[in-house]
C-alpha cells in the first residue's frame, strides 16, 4: 500500500502565510474524528466511518459516495428505465495521522469510477479535517505535500523482509567490514572469508555495487548485496551516501526506495479481500512495529 505524506498546516483568514502545526492531541482529535458526521458536496457525501488510535497514531478509513446512473429494461420491451438509487459507496481509502509532528499519510490508490480521484479525496479530507480538528475559528486547515525519508532501520526492514529486486550502493570505497560480520552465508567460515576478501582486495578498489535479481527471485540474502547493507549499517552517519536505491516488489508492483526524496511511504501489506477493521489493525501494527 502506498501513502503520500502531507503536513497539516493552518492559514489565518486574510493571510497567505501557511503555518505549520507542531503537534496535535491524540485523544482529543481521535474523539473529534470518531464522532464527526457526513459532509456533502456537489459530487456526493464523505466521512470517516472508522478510526482507531494508539501510541501517537490515528488510523482511519475515509469513505466516499459518488453519483451513478443505473438503468433497467422494461418488462415487455427494450426501453431503458432509470433506477432510483443513484449513490454508491467506496470504502477503500485509508489514512493515518502521526500526532507528534501533525502529519497525515493518505493512501494513494486508483479509483474505478471517474467521479473519484486522488485530488478529490485530498480536497475532501482537507475539508473534513478543517471541520473537525481543533483550531482557531479564524484559521483554515490546509495540507501540504512532503517527501518521505527512510532511516537505516526502516530500509533494513524492507531489505530483510521483502522481495528485493535490485540494490545499488555508492561511495563505498575505503569502508571496511567489521570482523565477525554476518552476510547470510550458510557457513560462518565463508562469511569470515568474504569479509577478509572485501577488506583486503575490494575496499580500496570498489566504488559502487549494483545487483539485480532474476525474474521472481529476491536478493535479500545475497552475500554481495549484504556487503553493501552492512557497510551502510556499520557507518550509519554515511548511510544516505552509501544506499542509493533498494527496489522491492509488493503485490506485483515494484517500489524504489531511497534514504531521502521518496514520493510514497510503503506499507508491506494488501487491503484486498480484508475487512476495514482488519486493515486498520494491520496498518497500526505495521506502524508501531516500524516505530514510525
Amino acid at each position: 500500500m502506498r501513502f503520500t505524506r502531507y503536513k497539516i498546516c493552518k492559514v489565518r483568514v486574510g493571510s497567505n502565510n501557511v503555518e505549520t502545526i507542531g503537534s496535535i492531541n491524540e485523544d482529543l482529535e481521535f474523539a473529534n474524528l470518531n464522532k464527526s458526521g457526513k459532509i456533502s458536496d456537489e459530487i456526493g457525501q464523505f466521512a470517516v466511518p472508522y478510526c482507531i488510535h494508539d501510541q501517537g497514531l490515528i488510523v482511519g478509513n475515509f469513505s466516499q459516495t459518488y453519483n451513478i446512473n443505473l438503468i433497467k429494461f422494461s418488462e415487455d420491451s427494450k426501453e431503458e428505465i432509470p433506477i432510483e438509487e443513484d449513490k454508491a459507496n467506496d470504502n477503500k481509502t485509508y489514512f493515518f495521522i502521526k500526532c507528534d509532528d501533525a502529519s497525515i499519510y493518505i493512501q494513494n490508490r486508483r479509483y474505478s469510477p471517474t467521479e473519484l480521484n486522488p485530488n478529490l479525496a485530498l480536497k475532501r479530507l482537507e475539508q473534513l479535517l478543517n471541520k473537525n480538528l481543533t483550531h482557531d475559528v479564524l484559521e483554515t486547515i490546509v495540507l501540504q505535500k512532503e517527501n518521505i525519508s527512510y532511516d537505516i532501520e526502516q530500509l533494513q526492514t524492507f531489505f530483510r523482509g521483502s522481495l528485493v529486486k535490485s540494490v545499488e550502493f555508492t561511495n563505498i570505497s575505503d569502508f571496511e567490514l567489521e570482523t565477525g560480520t554476518k552476510l547470510h552465508n550458510p557457513r560462518i567460515d565463508l562469511d569470515a572469508a568474504a569479509v577478509e576478501s572485501w577488506n583486503t582486495y575490494s575496499r580500496e578498489n570498489v566504488e559502487s555495487i549494483k545487483i539485480k535479481a532474476k525474474k521472481n527471485k529476491s536478493i535479500a540474502k545475497n552475500p554481495i548485496a549484504n556487503i553493501g547493507f552492512k557497510l551502510a549499517e556499520q557507518n550509519k552517519a554515511e548511510y544516505e551516501k552509501i544506499i542509493k536505491t533498494v527496489e522491492i516488489e509488493e503485490d506485483g508492483q515494484k517500489e524504489q526506495l531511497k534514504p531521502k526524496g521518496n514520493e510514497y511511504f510503503i506499507i508491506s501489506m494488501s487491503d484486498k479481500d480484508k475487512s476495514t477493521n482488519e486493515v486498520l489493525d494491520k496498518i497500526m501494527n505495521f506502524l508501531k512495529k516500524r516505530k514510525l
